[in-house]
């Protein structure tokens, strides 16, 4: 038989048989909190002893109270709804029914219930109040709330995880979000929902805010939208657009302003040029500042003392080089490093310069761009005058002359094959032609370079470092093509080594598509040229759910998992959806080297 009855607080004490030993502080805090504004909802089963009553069922709600008693929000005296158990269950029995046949409320029922108080007029503030939670909390339950009914449905049928729905609640526009859920695929996971849903939107990670940054953007009255799930710049999204741009081009203008005074025939403003907007252009490369008179005879006379020592040194039996060479080299640098980069008159009264934004938010120029119809026509070359009394030579058959230029053409190579300087040269001159000066014609060198496109991986580390390598190519060579034969000649063995290596690596094509077949010879030699550099993938590439777990069959995650950990997977993960699985292998293979078959090291 069980009573209801009230009995006073302070005759209620926990029954030292209950199950539960752990309790959270916070925990008894946010209830008491909820008991203060709410009251107490359910009572607490007790059974009678020589101290009063032991509470069996309840003990969290006891303390709760007590927590209320000791603040003096309640007397300690204060009558506790309890029903008094003297049937034949085992007091220990009912103690682990209570704790453990409960069901836990779904969150999107907690989502709609924050929405409902919401709705009905309560403030978030002292809603966060009630329910011992923060503002934010609030907010975002109210949000998660708001997204499309089929959304939430969804997630109440676990189809959904919740790091979906939170994705899907980055807008309000529940058309979008709609058109987003149906069309998702079993792999299509938060970050790519994410990214379809603000896939028209400015974030404050775009070059264009880190231009003007986000102050200056929110100075000029810019109103911005946060992504309550997002943290730091990538959820800030950027409302007024037109004004953003604007500010973007009166930065820019100005940028443009001071590079004008430069002398150039053109300044133009672009918010990005990137690699292939350059390929419109032919560039030339400044030199550098003539030296002053001063400074040319200080520079000689120390070239000439640094000789001077080098060869005495070189004679003696002295194994230490002289401190004063050291002096000497410094001294030299400085010199050469005082000059400054300057672009002849030629250049600036035919070429122009963009102002432009760099990867980093900053303001790029580049300068000594010449368009197509402002490129120097070629003179053709004067013939020297024929003397009085002069007959022309007579005209070469066709045959004649190609048998002339054969027998000229074998001599050369039977010349050039035992000049290995100029060989290499002419290797060079050939590549760089076709790799910096795309619009120039052949050269007596029959090579003929497939540039390979790996557009692919534009925004990988290799093609970064690949493009950052160009650049600094681009400015040592000459700006003309006609002036890089005569360059290649005077640049020295090392230069040319490098140069070549950079031109070679444009034109690897390793990339096997659906038509190729795996022991075709431009595949084999791709491996043997990864082992002879030693690539190692792992410094290039990590395995993500964007870039791989996301595109393969949930079996084929489970068997990575299972090769990359050398054990079975844990069962839990079976029961995981696609996206989650794929979110779930990535975490796990972080940092164990391991990397799908194809990028493995060559064996």
């Amino acid at each position: 038989m069980t009573t209801l009855t009230h009995i006073p607080l302070d005759q209620l004490h926990v029954w030292s048989g209950n199950v539960r030993k752990s309790r959270s502080k916070a925990f008894i805090a946010e209830l008491a909190t909820s008991i203060r504004e709410h009251g107490l909802w359910q009572n607490l089963v007790v059974c009678p002893d020589e101290n009063g009553h032991a509470v069996i069922a309840g003990a969290q709600r006891l303390k709760a109270l007590q927590h209320l008693a000791q603040a003096g929000d309640i007397p300690q005296d204060h009558p506790v709804p309890c029903v008094v158990h003297a049937g034949t269950i085992d007091p220990a029995e009912i103690s682990l029914v209570e704790n453990v046949m409960r069901d836990s409320m779904h969150p999107a029922d907690q989502f709609a219930a924050f929405r409902t108080l919401i709705d009905g007029g309560a403030a978030i503030a002292d809603v966060a109040t009630r329910f011992s939670t923060t503002e934010t909390v609030v907010r975002q339950r109210l949000k998660l709330a708001r997204v499309h009914a089929s959304i939430l449905a969804a997630y109440r049928r676990d189809k959904l995880t919740l790091d979906q729905v939170m994705a899907f609640a980055v807008t309000d526009d529940k058309t979008a979000q709609k058109t987003v859920f149906d069309g998702m695929t079993p792999w299509t996971n938060a970050r790519a929902i994410r990214a379809a849903l603000t896939e028209h939107e400015v974030s404050a990670e775009d070059r264009r805010v880190q231009c003007v940054t986000l102050k200056g953007y929110q100075k000029a009255g810019g109103t911005i939208r946060r992504d309550l799930f997002s943290e730091g710049e990538a959820g800030v999204f950027i409302e007024d657009v037109a004004l953003l741009d604007q500010l973007v081009a009166d930065k820019l203008a100005r940028g443009v302003a001071t590079v004008r005074k430069e002398g150039w025939k053109w300044v133009e403003a672009h918010t990005v040029f990137d690699t292939t907007d350059r390929t419109a252009y032919q560039r030339r490369h400044p030199s550098l500042s003539p030296l002053s008179e001063d400074q040319a005879h200080a520079l000689a006379a120390l070239e000439t003392e640094y000789d001077a020592l080098e060869s005495a040194w070189l004679d003696s039996d002295d194994h230490d080089r002289p401190a004063r060479m050291d002096e000497i080299a410094d001294q030299i640098e400085a010199i050469n490093d005082s000059r400054r980069e300057v672009f002849d008159p030629e250049t600036l009264s035919i070429g122009g310069a963009i102002v432009s934004i760099g990867y980093d938010g900053k303001l790029a120029v580049e300068r000594g761009l010449i368009r197509r119809e402002d490129e120097p026509k070629p003179q053709p070359k004067a013939q020297p005058a024929a003397e009085a009394g002069d007959e022309p030579a007579p005209a070469l058959s066709a045959a004649l002359l190609e048998d002339l230029t054969t027998q000229k053409s074998a001599a050369l190579s039977a010349e050039v094959k035992d000049q290995p300087d100029v060989a290499l040269a002419a290797v060079v001159h050939a590549m760089v032609l076709q790799v910096f000066f795309e619009r120039h014609g052949e050269t007596a060198l029959q090579i003929n370079l497939g540039m390979t496109k790996l557009d692919k991986a534009t925004e990988s580390a290799a093609m970064q470092a690949l493009a950052q390598t160009r650049c600094q190519w681009g400015d040592r060579l000459p700006g003309n093509a006609e002036d890089l034969w005569p360059w290649c000649l005077e640049a020295t063995q090392d230069t040319l080594l490098s140069l070549l290596a950079f031109c070679t690596a444009c034109c690897i094509n390793l990339v096997k598509t659906k038509n190729d077949r795996d022991g075709s010879p431009r595949l084999q030699h791709g491996q043997q040229l990864a082992r002879a550099t030693t690539l190692d993938m792992n410094d290039w590439f990590t395995p993500l759910a964007a870039n791989y777990f996301g595109r393969i069959s949930k079996a084929q995650i489970i068997e990575d998992l299972t090769e990359a950990r050398d054990q079975p997977p844990a069962p839990a993960w079976l029961k995981l959806t696609k996206s989650e699985l794929a979110e779930r292998a990535e975490r796990e293979i972080s940092g164990t080297g391991w990397l799908p078959t194809p990028l493995r090291r060559a064996a």
